[in-house]
């Protein structure tokens, strides 16, 4: 009896007459077999849950050795900043939206500026203040230019790269507090002896 009613449910009978369906009658779909379980007395080489944990472990560290020195007290850099890229001979990139913070680290005092894009937060933009990077803030335009050179990936040569950045989203006194913080940060670590 049951059988009956499972073919009449499954060929589509049973709620529609004959006459009123066209779809094809459906076949019984084959059980489905037990899915193999895993022997836990296996030892897996690879926990997720313990690289994932180094991970953030170290960048945990990575930031405590890290101090933002932005525009004075409380301050910690800029948000809604923008950043157009240029690389050697190509044009400047779109601008891309974002964080920019002048850090400087806790040992060794050497300081950065890091961008980082929003809202993912990926980093755009990590320079070393150093006596080859220059650094220039056009006040009329609102725009910090930091030049330097970097190695062209799978070159041996050196290619020229500007971020120029402008304030976006950022109030005009907080960008250019901050871009004074940077030029500052910049001539004195051109006048440090190497």
């Amino acid at each position: 009896m049951y059988g009956d009613i499972e073919d009449l449910v499954l060929s589509g009978k049973l709620f529609n007459p004959p006459s009123r369906s066209n779809s094809p009658v459906r076949s019984r779909s084959p059980s489905p077999s037990r899915a193999p379980w895993i022997n836990e007395d296996e030892d897996f080489e690879y926990d997720s849950d313990a690289e994932r944990r180094a991970e953030i472990e170290a960048h945990i560290a990575s930031q405590q050795q890290q101090e933002s020195i932005g525009m004075g007290p409380g301050r910690t850099g800029v948000k809604g900043v923008k950043v157009y890229i240029k690389r050697g001979e190509r044009d400047f990139c779109e601008g891309i939206l974002g964080n920019v913070k002048l850090l400087r680290h806790k040992d060794t005092r050497q300081e950065r500026i890091l961008f980082r894009r929003e809202p993912v937060m990926k980093v755009s933009m990590n320079v070393r203040l150093q006596p080859l990077v220059r650094c220039t803030f056009d006040e009329a335009q609102g725009l910090l230019r930091v030049t330097l050179k970097e190695p062209i990936e799978g070159s041996q040569q050196d290619q020229v790269v500007v971020y120029a950045m402008k304030r976006g989203q950022a109030s005009k006194a907080d960008f250019a507090d901050f871009s004074q913080s940077v030029l500052e940060s910049s001539r004195l670590c051109m006048q440090a002896p190497a």
